[in-house]
């Protein structure tokens, strides 16, 4: 089996993907989480330990925050984000923080500056590469976050 990289989206719909280090890269599985579900009863700590468990991925990359403009918006994804980094570590993972703009602009060469075009940049390639067309933006974002880091970070998946 190949080195997987779990990449997540921080989101309050946060994006989870375990893509393969390939070649090829590929999509091995994906989980949509939702902060503040009442329906939904698994914490993100649960949701990595089962993913770690069954894909033994070899690091965790999340999504780094920055302020746009809404300051609240920032702290939804900041807490989040440490959420999701203390499941990680907690299952044993190490994380690497990429700023959006990086791992954007690495696979993305001028396919956009707004955010509705980027979000359909990566949810084209997302569902054309992967072939699941109904696959949420936010795991699309995981995806393509996890694509980068597969070939950005391939020295810690060895």
């Amino acid at each position: 089996m190949n080195k997987t990289v779990l990449a997540i989206d921080p989101g309050a719909n946060s994006g989870l993907a375990v893509v393969s280090q390939g070649p090829p890269i590929k999509l091995v599985a994906y989980h949509h989480y939702r902060f503040n579900n009442r329906k939904y009863s698994r914490c993100p700590s649960e949701v990595v330990r089962g993913i770690v468990e069954q894909f033994r991925p070899s690091f965790a990359i999340i999504e780094d925050q920055f302020h746009r403009r809404n300051l609240n918006t920032l702290k939804v994804l900041a807490r989040n984000s440490g959420r999701w980094q203390e499941a990680c570590e907690s299952a044993g993972l190490k994380v690497e923080w990429v700023n959006p703009r990086t791992w954007q602009s690495a696979i993305f060469r001028g396919a956009g500056r707004t955010r509705e075009q980027l979000e359909m940049a990566y949810t084209s390639l997302a569902r054309s590469e992967t072939r699941v067309s109904d696959l949420p933006v936010d795991v699309a974002a995981a995806y393509c976050l996890g694509r980068y880091g597969a070939i950005a970070f391939r020295s810690a998946c060895q």
